[in-house]
């Protein structure tokens, strides 16, 4: 049940988080944001996925700490079975209280100076949001390069937006810039893919294009960390789990399939987040040696995708994911010399630094 006292639900997954959960937590509970009174309006959801390690010994130390500062609720941590991000997702989502829920994964934080100034503007709005927007720090951890994601070009800050008016980037706008309003993903009955890893996607896409007003703070909260070799979104580990990938882009095919997207700017938006999916689904086929046949793989997959439009009668999903350059080569070659040109392609971008597979080394 939502408790109107409480502005913001923090939803921090954990798995095998031992050598993260100090910074995560560090980053939002210290001598700042208790000076300022804001964790008062906070609470924080630790939830355990079946860790190995002695994580969830860690986090309950923090919750001995701070639940005795401030009140004995204000951090819960829950311990399950592992059932991969989407569980902990849908979990930390019946036991949310705050009219806002965040979601920080154990191994990034929060800048706490932005944070406290994110949470107080968000306690001043007068009127229901369903989706807050922030900026974003992407950091690089192997090569010590940060890199601010900024949605300014798309959206003016601080005023109350309607998303069917607004322009949208061409790539997705991921879980580190969103905030939604608790009750909304209530109303639309949000369930996440559970078992399988990239559901985050599906967080990112489908709530967002249901979405009615938006509101956007051009502050970075969120600093994402990329590059380590245990990540799930090394480019090594998203070959070995491409079918968990694939699985979650026909999820959110299915499901934009029964949405009646009534505005042309959202549907749009959705459905070009499609197309990049099922982009990424090749690129990664090409990388994936264990495939006998490549060509055919690639293909299929393109050939599948617009045959589920097809059937659905979207034609307008159709149009978008069959005009892509992508797409019109893969149809006119029949996927022939497909990989071959993808990988000249990433050497190209290499030389010219601008190396399509740089984000995840």
């Amino acid at each position: 049940m939502i408790n109107d006292n409480i502005f913001f639900s923090i939803i921090i997954p954990m798995y095998n988080g031992e050598i993260f959960i100090d910074n995560c937590l560090h980053s939002i509970l210290n001598e700042q944001t208790l000076e300022t009174g804001i964790l008062n309006y906070i609470e924080i959801i630790v939830i355990n996925d079946g860790s190995k390690d002695d994580c969830s010994t860690k986090a309950k130390k923090w919750a001995t700490e701070w639940n005795h500062k401030l009140h004995k609720e204000f951090i819960k941590v829950i311990d399950k079975e592992n059932g991969q991000y989407g569980s902990v997702i849908n979990l930390g989502l019946t036991l949310a209280r705050g009219k806002y829920t965040k979601v920080l994964d154990v191994d990034d934080i929060f800048n706490t100076k932005n944070f406290i100034e994110i949470v107080q503007i968000i306690a001043s709005l007068r009127m229901d949001i369903d989706v807050i927007i922030t900026d974003f720090i992407f950091d690089k951890v192997i090569k010590n390069k940060q890199i601010i994601y900024k949605w300014d070009k798309y959206f003016e800050p601080y005023k109350i937006l309607k998303m069917s008016e607004l322009k949208y980037p061409n790539s997705i706008i991921t879980m580190h810039s969103i905030i939604y309003r608790t009750k909304f993903l209530q109303s639309i009955d949000y369930k996440q893919i559970e078992g399988i890893y990239y559901s985050d996607s599906q967080y990112a896409v489908i709530p967002f294009s249901q979405a009615k007003f938006l509101y956007y703070i051009n502050i970075p909260l969120y600093r994402y960390y990329i590059g380590r070799n245990e990540q799930s979104i090394n480019i090594k580990t998203m070959v070995k789990n491409r079918e968990d990938q694939k699985k979650v882009m026909n999820v959110i095919l299915e499901e934009l399939f029964k949405l009646d997207l009534t505005s042309f700017k959202q549907k749009k938006y959705a459905w070009k987040i499609a197309k990049n999916m099922l982009e990424w689904q090749i690129l990664i086929i090409s990388y994936d040696s264990n495939i006998k046949n490549r060509r055919e793989a690639i293909y299929n997959t393109l050939q599948n995708v617009l045959k589920q439009c097809k059937t659905n009668n979207n034609y307008y999903a159709f149009q978008i994911i069959s005009t892509g350059a992508l797409s019109r080569l893969i149809k006119f070659t029949k996927g022939y010399g497909v990989v071959f040109l993808i990988k000249i392609a990433e050497k190209l971008y290499a030389k010219y630094k601008l190396n399509i597979m740089a984000d995840w080394d």
